[in-house]
């Protein structure tokens, strides 16, 4: 697909999802879900997200300020402050000038352009813009249909790690070590205790090294010692007996 039938087509799926959430799902979830219940959102087995139904907030807001301000002037008189502003048309005024002048404005009186103290100027990245039309979702649909539209370079979604053993990175290794050495003080002549720990973390016997972690098991274990303050919670967790998992 080309970059213009791309943007397009991101700007419909945007679009029309953020649609669908709003006039079908929310509704749904209203329907099945309970306030404050946390739930599991699972794709192969594996959890995606959670989704929960937080308690509704409660907001408040003037909408009238002028009817606000003659409340408060008529219960808490000493609570009303005058306060100098610009008048907001001058101020407009002033920004456009800014905008097309480079951030200066025109003396008439003197016919020169005097710099702007107290804004900013500058120019934005140019973003490209999508008019939908009212044909879109039906040629979209057919395109879709047909097989002619390919989401996964635009998806991008990351390649699963592996689960086989001795498939752990270097720079995976590389990041254990500075963890073990770095946060939880080990020596680089404690490679075997290192090892071990390791091993009892993931449930596995490792054969001494290392590397014969699984790509998964070493992003696992990574996350496990992030979350350990210090060498002393390490070994409290190590001392725990082993558990078996479920098969």
């Amino acid at each position: 697909m080309s970059t213009r039938q791309r943007i397009t087509l991101a700007e419909f799926l945007g679009s029309h999802f953020l649609k669908v959430r709003a006039e079908k799902l929310n509704a749904e979830a209203l329907d099945e879900m309970t306030v404050g219940e946390r739930y599991a959102a699972k794709f192969g087995g594996q959890v995606a997200g959670w989704v929960s139904l937080p308690n509704p907030p409660k907001r408040a807001s003037v909408t009238n300020k002028l009817t606000f301000l003659a409340w408060v002037r008529k219960y808490m008189p000493d609570e009303i402050e005058t306060v100098e502003i610009v008048r907001p048309g001058t101020q407009a005024s002033l920004l456009a000038a800014a905008k097309a002048s480079g951030g200066q404005w025109l003396n008439k009186e003197t016919g020169k352009y005097v710099e702007i103290d107290g804004i900013t100027f500058g120019v934005g990245d140019p973003s490209p813009r999508v008019e939908l039309t009212d044909e879109a979702a039906e040629a979209i649909g057919t395109a879709w249909r047909a097989g002619e539209i390919d989401l996964t370079p635009m998806l991008a979604l990351p390649v699963p790690l592996s689960a086989e053993p001795g498939s752990a990175t270097d720079t995976q290794i590389g990041r254990l070590l500075t963890v073990y050495q770095s946060d939880f003080g080990y020596k680089r002549a404690e490679q075997d205790q290192m090892v071990s720990a390791s091993g009892r973390i993931v449930r596995r016997d490792l054969a001494g090294d290392l590397h014969g972690l699984s790509e998964a098991e070493a992003a696992k274990l990574l996350d496990t010692l992030d979350g350990i303050a210090d060498r002393g919670q390490l070994d409290g967790l190590l001392a725990e007996p082993a558990t078996e998992t479920a098969s």
